[in-house]
């Protein structure tokens, strides 16, 4: 089945609320500021920092990564 690619940002706050992790805690954790980590729960994360974000969550990469994929359902052709 086709995807879209990651959403990272979406990775971030599910990862996140999974962990019960409040945004000023991943700041100070990976020494960032608690806009730029809101920041990055909207609108994508710098790619230098996901594995800071990774090792923090305690989660492989491809773990984060999975967490923003949606999968996209084919179009139902039937009765056309």
């Amino acid at each position: 089945m086709p995807h879209t690619p990651p959403d990272f940002s979406k990775s971030l706050r599910i990862a996140m609320e999974m962990k019960n992790m409040a945004i000023s805690d991943m700041a100070t954790a990976i020494g960032a500021t608690k806009s730029q980590i809101s920041k990055w729960r909207r609108n994508g994360i710098p790619q230098k920092r996901l594995k800071p974000i990774c090792d923090t969550l305690g989660m492989f990469f491809s773990e984060f990564a999975a967490l923003g994929e949606e999968q996209v359902k084919p179009a139902d052709t039937k009765g056309k």
